[in-house]
């Protein structure tokens, strides 16, 4: 089980006796928020129970109440964890290694100027290119793709 799993767990776990939830309960409330995609039927399939019990214990409002004040600590917990990966993308473009700290800053640079709908706001996609020159130094360099002429971008 993976660390972010054992944290809902343990969530769970500690809501379950305040909350007066059976084992069932607490196995469709895992469920639920370990696979948001998963639709009733797969649910009750896992738990164990037919999917108008998996719909019943999702309407029961202790359930809902449980299920809401976890989502807002999952919530919380993926904030966290944003912040460290700031911080942990911060130091490797701060690097002393010159080409993790040029790879680290294409990537924030990249997801900062080049948003999904991008093509919908005008602006030009682009590539950034590193190669190695002829004194052997790394150099960077942006270069704006015609998306006519390259097949590959989806526009």
């Amino acid at each position: 089980m993976n660390k972010n799993k054992k944290k809902i767990q343990t969530k769970i776990e500690e809501f379950r006796d305040t909350r007066d939830l059976d084992e069932t309960d607490v196995k469709i409330i895992y469920a639920k928020l370990t696979q948001p995609t998963w639709t009733m039927k797969q649910i009750g399939v896992e738990v164990g129970v037919c999917t108008g019990t998996v719909f019943r214990r999702l309407h029961k409002q202790k359930v809902e109440e449980t299920l809401e004040d976890l989502t807002e600590d999952i919530s919380y917990l993926l904030d966290k964890a944003k912040v460290r990966a700031a911080k942990r993308i911060s130091k490797l473009v701060d690097s002393t290694n010159e080409k993790i700290a040029l790879e680290a800053t294409k990537a924030v640079l990249a997801s900062e100027l080049q948003p999904q709908d991008s093509m919908d706001q005008g602006l030009l996609p682009i590539r950034f290119v590193t190669v190695v020159n002829d004194m052997g130094v790394l150099e960077s360099s942006t270069q704006t793709i015609d998306v006519e002429a390259d097949p590959s971008i989806d526009t």
